[in-house]
Parts: structure tokens; sequence; C-alpha cells
């Protein structure tokens, strides 16, 4: 099994884990700078995550709709000689 890694993974992270902690702190030390950065590093990798995910969706069905288009175009013939 090959294990791959990607920039999926600390997107995610920094999305789910990083940014929340970084607003909340922000509120509690009533740091200004803080809560912003939080805020647009949620936006930020929110708007790549919601990307790469349509991405991905519509790969998924261009390839489902190729390959049931070339399924009808499949022709048999039998010819007696």
């Amino acid at each position: 099994m090959k294990l791959t890694l990607n920039d999926e993974i600390g997107t995610l992270i920094a999305t789910l884990i990083i940014s929340p902690i970084m607003i909340y702190k922000g509120f509690i030390y009533t740091d200004l700078l803080l809560g912003i950065l939080g805020l647009l590093l949620l936006v930020y990798d929110g708007y790549w995550i919601c990307k790469y995910y349509s991405k991905k969706h519509k790969e998924g069905i261009d390839i489902d709709n190729n390959i049931e288009h070339e399924q009808e175009n499949i022709t048999l013939e039998v010819s007696d000689k």
C-alpha cells in the first residue's frame, strides 16, 4: 500500500482545528488581529476545500457519463458463412 501525502490533510487541519482556535483566542484575549487572521484562514482554506471537492465531483460524473456512452455505441454483428 502506498501512502501519498498531499496538502489536503493540512487544509483540513487548518480549517477544522487551527482557525477556530485562533478565532476563539482572539475573542478571549480581545486581540483583533488574531481573530481576523483566524477568520481569513478559515475562509481561505474553506474556499480551497470547496474547490477541490467540486472538481473531484465533476471528474467523477464525466468519467461515469463517458463509460455509459461508450457502452451504448458497442454493436455486435453476427453473420452466417
